[in-house]
């Protein structure tokens, strides 16, 4: 199991020849993947490889992945000569000295040397194949590193999802023995109502025990939760199995992501729950209810973390 959550940073290499470049990660919670690459503009080419490089180790969260050139890097600036520029500045020059009736001289070179555009320096920002190798080694080693974060905080909420549903185990036990005295417990309560009527003279006439007996057939029908009781059982099987499996890459998976599918059975096992509420007779019964609500909520809030 992996959280959505994690930060992971690679390290760069002083070695000459080997990574320069600086990268790192971030993960937070998100209902589907969204990928966002931030790299410098001119290297927008490595875009799509990077995104596809997330796509193949996460399948859920919003990631933003940071590409940064490292201080270590080669300078690829040069600088430039326009010599056809320069001669056209040196007729300017003398054209200028000819029409203002100055005395005409060699132009100093200190003068050519600043004119505009003449000398400019270039900066040639595109990757080399080295460089490009350099960008994916740092890429990958900060994903790795990001994926060891989710993996260690996965850990911990698997462990409170596994507390989280032996509680609720146990409550589901609990109404399951709740249930299984229900029938004779409201066939108890309703005769010692209708005793106590006809004790008052209150009892309605015409009563008689095969009528009583239909009522309270009736009634337990109504209140009947086994179904709901088997239902809930099996589906804390399956989430219980589905907490314990180990996590997949993308390219291992072939249903939706593990969160997602335990957010579906988070909300299978609050409706079994509320039905269960729904019937409830008993002021224990109800009780037990809320505290089975309260433990499938936490469940849900901490399955919201879940990749």
């Amino acid at each position: 199991m992996k959280s959505m959550t994690g930060y992971g940073r690679s390290k760069p290499s002083t070695k000459s020849g080997s990574q320069n470049s600086e990268s790192w990660a971030r993960s937070v919670n998100g209902r589907f993947l969204e990928v966002r690459v931030h790299v410098p503009r001119e290297w927008a080419e490595l875009e799509p490889e990077l995104r596809t490089l997330v796509q193949s180790l996460m399948t859920r969260g919003t990631v933003d992945l940071h590409i940064n050139r490292g201080r270590g890097n080669e300078n690829n600036a040069h600088v430039e000569i326009d010599e056809r520029l320069a001669q056209q500045w040196v007729l300017a020059l003398k054209k200028l000295a000819k029409a203002t009736g100055s005395k005409e001289s060699e132009i100093p070179f200190e003068v050519l040397a600043k004119a505009p555009d003449v000398i400019r320096v270039v900066n040639d920002n595109r990757l080399t194949e080295r460089e490009k190798s350099d960008v994916m080694k740092a890429a990958t080693e900060a994903l790795k590193a990001l994926d060891k974060e989710k993996i260690r905080e996965g850990k911990t909420i698997q462990d409170e999802l596994l507390r989280l549903m032996d509680e609720l185990s146990k409550a589901v036990q609990q109404v399951a023995k709740l249930a299984s005295l229900a029938p004779d417990d409201l066939r108890t309560r309703l005769k010692t109502r209708m005793d106590r009527l006809e004790a008052s003279g209150l009892k309605p006439p015409g009563t008689e025990d095969s009528r009583f007996h239909q009522e309270v057939a009736i009634l337990i029908d109504r209140g009947d939760i086994q179904e709901e009781i088997s239902r809930l059982s099996a589906h804390l099987k399956v989430y219980r199995d589905l907490v314990k499996s180990p996590a997949k890459s993308p390219a291992a998976q072939s249903s939706a992501p593990i969160g997602k599918t335990l957010d579906f059975y988070a909300q299978e096992l609050l409706r079994e729950v509320n039905t269960v509420g729904s019937k409830s007779q008993t002021a224990e019964l109800t009780r037990l209810v809320v505290e089975a609500k309260t433990l499938v909520e936490k469940i849900r809030e901490q399955v919201q973390n879940v990749e």
